[in-house]
C-alpha cells in the first residue's frame, strides 16, 4: 500500500472488469488500501491450487493472482514472515517459487 506504479492502473481495470472494484472507479497508478481490499476480496473468492497458479504467472505479471501466489507461499515459509503481498511477481516471488519446485518437481 502506497506504491505507484503504471501496473497498478492495469490492475485496477482488471479488478473493475471482475466486479471487484466499482464499475465508475477513476484508475490510477496509486496502490492504496482500496485496491489492495479489493485484490484480497478476489483472491478470496477464487482459490487455485498453487502449482496451477505457477503454470500460469511468469515474472512480470501484475494480478491479483500474484497475490494469491505470494499468499501461498508465504503459508509454506518461502517468503519471510513480514514479506508484503502484493500483486507484482517479482525478485522475491521467483525466488519463493524456484524453491517451491526445487522441493515440489
Amino acid at each position: 500500500v502506497g506504491s505507484r506504479s503504471a501496473d497498478v492502473t492495469k490492475l485496477q481495470s482488471e479488478l473493475i472488469r471482475l466486479g471487484f472494484l466499482p464499475s465508475g472507479w477513476h484508475t490510477s497508478t496509486f496502490y492504496g488500501t482500496a485496491t489492495r481490499n479489493a485484490a484480497d476480496h478476489y483472491v478470496d473468492a477464487n482459490p487455485q491450487d498453487i502449482s496451477g497458479l505457477i503454470s500460469s504467472l511468469h515474472f512480470g505479471n501484475v494480478n491479483p493472482n500474484v497475490r494469491r501466489l505470494q499468499h501461498d507461499l508465504k503459508a509454506l515459509g518461502l517468503l519471510p514472515r513480514g514479506w508484503v503481498i502484493t500483486d507484482i511477481f517479482g525478485t522475491h516471488t521467483r525466488a519463493a517459487v524456484a524453491a517451491y519446485l526445487a522441493h515440489h518437481s
